[in-house]
């Protein structure tokens, strides 16, 4: 997959959590208390994408599926973490947890389309 196929990738997924489009996936629920929630994306960087994380309410439950997501990398992948937090409060309490996970880990929080997918794109795999 080269740059380009990873960028239109990443945008897809994005879109399709903000849009609910429904591309086979469950859309996200609305939160009921928009301040008190975080939102993360998962992908994979080596040799394909693959979305992993979708929507966690809690550090705990991130911690979990963190480390379960990072026991199914391979040794050429990279797990990058997304992270769109409307209260920077959850947003350090989530980040706090993917600083202590093992492996090979990025997190970045971003809220724009454009940026998030130049990030991706130059942190894609080479062909």
């Amino acid at each position: 997959m080269d740059h380009e196929d990873y960028r239109q990738a990443e945008i897809r997924f994005y879109l399709h959590h903000y849009n609910e489009l429904s591309e086979g996936h469950m859309p996200l629920r609305k939160p009921t208390d928009p301040s008190s929630y975080t939102e993360f994306w998962g992908a994979k960087l080596g040799n394909h994408y693959m979305p992993i994380a979708a929507r966690f309410e809690t550090p705990i439950q991130l911690k979990v599926d963190i480390d379960r997501a990072i026991q199914r990398l391979t040794p050429t992948e990279q797990l990058v973490i997304l992270a769109c937090s409307i209260d920077q409060r959850s947003f350090s309490e989530c980040a706090y947890w993917l600083d202590k996970a093992d492996g090979d880990v990025a997190i970045i929080q971003e809220r724009a389309v454009a940026r998030m997918a130049r990030f991706l794109s130059k942190h894609a795999p080479q062909s």
